[in-house]
Protein backbone atom coordinates (compact mmCIF):
# COMPACT_ATOMS: atom_id res chain seq x y z
CA UNK A 1 0.00 0.00 0.00
CA UNK A 2 2.86 2.64 0.98
CA UNK A 3 4.39 1.61 -2.32
CA UNK A 4 1.29 2.45 -4.41
CA UNK A 5 0.15 5.46 -2.42
CA UNK A 6 3.94 7.20 -3.01
CA UNK A 7 3.66 6.06 -7.05
CA UNK A 8 0.10 8.01 -6.94
CA UNK A 9 1.69 10.99 -4.86
CA UNK A 10 4.38 10.60 -7.34
CA UNK A 11 2.52 11.07 -11.13
CA UNK A 12 0.29 13.81 -9.34
CA UNK A 13 2.80 15.79 -8.10
CA UNK A 14 4.94 15.37 -11.51
CA UNK A 15 1.57 15.83 -13.82
CA UNK A 16 1.12 19.06 -12.27
CA UNK A 17 4.71 20.22 -12.43
CA UNK A 18 4.63 18.87 -16.26
CA UNK A 19 1.67 21.12 -16.49
CA UNK A 20 3.55 24.23 -15.27
CA UNK A 21 7.14 23.68 -16.52
CA UNK A 22 8.74 21.66 -19.76
CA UNK A 23 8.44 17.63 -19.07
CA UNK A 24 12.31 17.23 -19.52
CA UNK A 25 12.90 19.82 -16.84
CA UNK A 26 11.21 18.20 -14.32
CA UNK A 27 12.85 14.88 -15.29
CA UNK A 28 16.52 16.91 -15.09
CA UNK A 29 15.61 18.01 -11.80
CA UNK A 30 14.37 14.94 -9.90
CA UNK A 31 16.79 12.14 -11.58
CA UNK A 32 19.72 13.71 -10.42
CA UNK A 33 18.35 13.94 -7.02
CA UNK A 34 16.74 10.58 -6.76
CA UNK A 35 20.87 9.20 -8.04
CA UNK A 36 22.49 10.67 -5.41
CA UNK A 37 19.77 9.45 -2.60
CA UNK A 38 19.98 5.83 -4.41
CA UNK A 39 24.03 6.12 -3.79
CA UNK A 40 23.41 6.91 0.02
CA UNK A 41 21.22 4.09 0.45
CA UNK A 42 22.94 1.52 -1.93
CA UNK A 43 26.26 2.95 0.48
CA UNK A 44 24.33 1.50 3.37
CA UNK A 45 22.98 -1.28 2.04
CA UNK A 46 25.92 -2.65 0.42
CA UNK A 47 25.78 -4.98 -2.49
CA UNK A 48 28.48 -6.84 -4.74
CA UNK A 49 29.29 -4.14 -7.61
CA UNK A 50 29.94 -6.87 -11.19
CA UNK A 51 29.83 -5.87 -14.95
CA UNK A 52 26.33 -7.67 -15.57
CA UNK A 53 25.05 -5.57 -12.31
CA UNK A 54 26.29 -2.44 -14.44
CA UNK A 55 25.16 -3.27 -17.91
CA UNK A 56 21.76 -4.20 -16.82
CA UNK A 57 21.56 -1.33 -14.73
CA UNK A 58 22.50 1.03 -17.29
CA UNK A 59 20.30 -0.52 -20.10
CA UNK A 60 17.36 -0.05 -17.95
CA UNK A 61 18.44 3.46 -17.15
CA UNK A 62 18.09 3.93 -20.49
CA UNK A 63 14.52 2.93 -21.19
CA UNK A 64 13.45 4.51 -17.82
CA UNK A 65 14.88 8.02 -19.02
CA UNK A 66 12.31 7.58 -22.14
CA UNK A 67 9.92 6.44 -20.09
CA UNK A 68 9.70 9.01 -17.59
CA UNK A 69 10.16 11.75 -20.10
CA UNK A 70 7.27 10.39 -22.28
CA UNK A 71 4.80 9.94 -19.08
CA UNK A 72 5.61 13.44 -18.38
CA UNK A 73 4.76 14.62 -21.49
CA UNK A 74 2.00 12.76 -21.20
CA UNK A 75 0.46 13.94 -18.23
CA UNK A 76 1.41 17.69 -18.68
CA UNK A 77 -0.95 17.10 -22.38
CA UNK A 78 -3.12 14.79 -21.50
CA UNK A 79 -5.49 13.92 -18.82
CA UNK A 80 -3.92 12.71 -15.59
CA UNK A 81 -6.84 10.42 -14.68
CA UNK A 82 -6.57 8.47 -18.26
CA UNK A 83 -2.93 8.46 -18.75
CA UNK A 84 -1.88 7.62 -15.62
CA UNK A 85 -4.07 4.50 -14.97
CA UNK A 86 -3.38 3.43 -18.69
CA UNK A 87 0.21 3.58 -18.04
CA UNK A 88 -0.04 1.48 -15.11
CA UNK A 89 -1.53 -1.39 -17.26
CA UNK A 90 0.47 -0.68 -19.85
CA UNK A 91 3.81 -1.11 -18.04
CA UNK A 92 2.42 -4.34 -16.52
CA UNK A 93 2.70 -5.69 -20.16
CA UNK A 94 6.03 -5.51 -20.42
CA UNK A 95 7.05 -7.98 -17.92
CA UNK A 96 4.04 -10.28 -18.91
CA UNK A 97 5.15 -9.81 -22.68
CA UNK A 98 8.86 -10.89 -21.69
CA UNK A 99 7.85 -13.74 -19.77
CA UNK A 100 5.36 -15.34 -21.84
CA UNK A 101 8.23 -14.88 -24.86
CA UNK A 102 10.50 -16.81 -22.65
CA UNK A 103 8.18 -19.54 -21.96
CA UNK A 104 6.01 -18.86 -19.03
CA UNK A 105 2.17 -18.90 -18.87
CA UNK A 106 0.40 -16.66 -16.79
CA UNK A 107 -1.92 -18.37 -14.26
CA UNK A 108 -5.75 -18.40 -14.48
CA UNK A 109 -5.86 -15.76 -12.04
CA UNK A 110 -3.20 -13.75 -13.30
CA UNK A 111 -5.41 -13.29 -16.80
CA UNK A 112 -8.45 -12.44 -14.41
CA UNK A 113 -6.14 -9.90 -12.97
CA UNK A 114 -5.16 -8.64 -16.02
CA UNK A 115 -8.81 -8.17 -17.65
CA UNK A 116 -10.23 -6.50 -14.50
CA UNK A 117 -7.69 -4.11 -14.41
CA UNK A 118 -8.05 -3.21 -18.23
CA UNK A 119 -12.04 -3.24 -16.85
CA UNK A 120 -11.37 -0.71 -14.28
CA UNK A 121 -8.94 1.48 -16.66
CA UNK A 122 -11.95 1.99 -19.11
CA UNK A 123 -14.48 3.03 -15.83
CA UNK A 124 -11.81 5.28 -14.32
CA UNK A 125 -11.44 6.76 -17.83
CA UNK A 126 -15.00 7.50 -18.72
CA UNK A 127 -15.78 9.15 -16.06
CA UNK A 128 -12.29 11.40 -16.31
CA UNK A 129 -12.64 15.08 -15.75
CA UNK A 130 -9.81 17.56 -15.69
CA UNK A 131 -10.29 20.43 -13.47
CA UNK A 132 -7.85 22.41 -15.18
CA UNK A 133 -8.66 25.85 -16.75
CA UNK A 134 -6.72 24.34 -19.30
CA UNK A 135 -8.51 21.42 -21.53
CA UNK A 136 -6.34 18.33 -21.62
CA UNK A 137 -7.64 15.86 -24.62
CA UNK A 138 -6.33 12.60 -24.49
CA UNK A 139 -5.31 13.17 -28.49
CA UNK A 140 -3.69 10.48 -30.65
CA UNK A 141 -0.19 12.46 -29.07
CA UNK A 142 -0.90 11.51 -25.79
CA UNK A 143 -2.21 8.09 -26.92
CA UNK A 144 1.45 7.54 -28.02
CA UNK A 145 3.07 9.08 -25.39
CA UNK A 146 1.17 7.06 -22.65
CA UNK A 147 1.92 3.82 -24.44
CA UNK A 148 5.68 4.36 -25.17
CA UNK A 149 5.63 5.39 -21.69
CA UNK A 150 4.01 2.34 -20.52
CA UNK A 151 5.87 -0.23 -22.69
CA UNK A 152 9.56 1.25 -22.09
CA UNK A 153 9.02 1.19 -18.31
CA UNK A 154 7.43 -2.44 -18.53
CA UNK A 155 10.61 -3.18 -20.41
CA UNK A 156 12.71 -2.02 -17.91
CA UNK A 157 11.43 -3.94 -15.09
CA UNK A 158 12.48 -6.97 -17.01
CA UNK A 159 15.53 -5.65 -17.58
CA UNK A 160 16.23 -5.03 -13.91
CA UNK A 161 15.17 -8.53 -13.52
CA UNK A 162 18.07 -9.80 -15.18
CA UNK A 163 20.60 -8.37 -12.65
CA UNK A 164 21.85 -10.27 -9.68
CA UNK A 165 20.94 -10.46 -6.41
CA UNK A 166 23.89 -9.80 -4.71
CA UNK A 167 24.01 -6.43 -6.32
CA UNK A 168 21.16 -5.26 -4.10
CA UNK A 169 20.68 -1.56 -5.15
CA UNK A 170 23.68 -0.63 -7.27
CA UNK A 171 21.85 -1.41 -10.75
CA UNK A 172 19.57 1.02 -9.76
CA UNK A 173 21.92 3.89 -8.76
CA UNK A 174 23.69 2.83 -12.42
CA UNK A 175 20.22 3.02 -13.99
CA UNK A 176 19.47 6.54 -12.36
CA UNK A 177 22.62 8.26 -13.35
CA UNK A 178 22.35 6.36 -16.92
CA UNK A 179 18.64 7.61 -17.21
CA UNK A 180 20.30 11.49 -16.07
CA UNK A 181 23.11 11.46 -19.01
CA UNK A 182 20.51 10.24 -21.56
CA UNK A 183 17.80 13.12 -20.95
Amino acid sequence: LLSALGYGISDFVGGIAARRVAALRVVLVSYPIAGVLLTVMACVVGGQVSSTAVTWGILCGVLQAFGIWWFYAALGSGPISVVSPLTAILVSAGPIGVGVAMGERPSGLAIAGIALALVAVALVSAQATDEDETPHRFTAKVAWLTVGSGLTFGLSFAVIHQVPHEAKLWPLVFARFAATAVV
